[in-house]
């Protein structure tokens, strides 16, 4: 399994600077390694020749960040070779989000090689989690969109959401408003 060499990797490149720079970033989560992502993304190409979905899972199951959007970058190199199954992680994965990070990644990458084929169910489970009370289950629904800006459901997104208190939800619902009004 890919997994046990990732979190080699991991181990040899952590460090509590990267760690502290974390946290400082994301505010919200404890479970973090402490790796840059600029020593993560260009293993990327490399662990996604092994990679499998359980591998995927078993990232995600941990619960650290930077698993965690090592995940969704590799769920987003082989998630075409089953777009259902892609799909369905991505639904189990959203209950489970804690950060804007992850959230983000996963909105925007982990669903990058089946966004064409699984259009339409992208968009209606965007919009089932936008109207969703957990905060990062509805930023999720939000960037979701940000890959369907020209669609009709985006717009009314924005128009419901706009005023929504919420720090992060805003800022999600301003970045979708930005590429609907392209």
């Amino acid at each position: 399994m890919i997994t046990d060499e990732i979190r080699k990797f991991i181990n040899k490149n952590k460090n509590e600077k990267a760690r502290e720079s974390w946290l400082r970033t994301i505010k919200v989560h404890n479970k973090v390694h402490g790796v840059k992502l600029s020593k993560i993304n260009p293993m990327i190409t490399k662990w996604t020749k092994n990679a499998e979905f359980k591998d995927i899972e078993e990232l995600w199951e941990s619960g650290y960040v930077e698993e965690r959007i090592i995940a969704a970058k590799l769920l987003s190199r082989i998630g075409k070779k089953n777009p259902d199954k892609t799909l369905k992680l991505v639904k189990e994965f959203s209950k489970t989000l804690t950060d804007w990070a992850t959230c983000d990644t996963l909105a925007t990458q982990g669903i990058r090689g089946i966004i064409k084929r699984k259009s339409d169910e992208i968009i209606k489970f965007a919009v089932r989690c936008t109207q969703s009370n957990n905060l990062w289950k509805k930023r999720f629904g939000i960037v979701l969109m940000i890959n369907h800006p020209d669609n009709q459901e985006a717009k009314k997104i924005v128009n419901t959401l706009k005023n929504d208190n919420e720090y992060y939800v805003k800022k999600a619902v301003e970045w979708l408003e930005r590429k609907v009004k392209r």
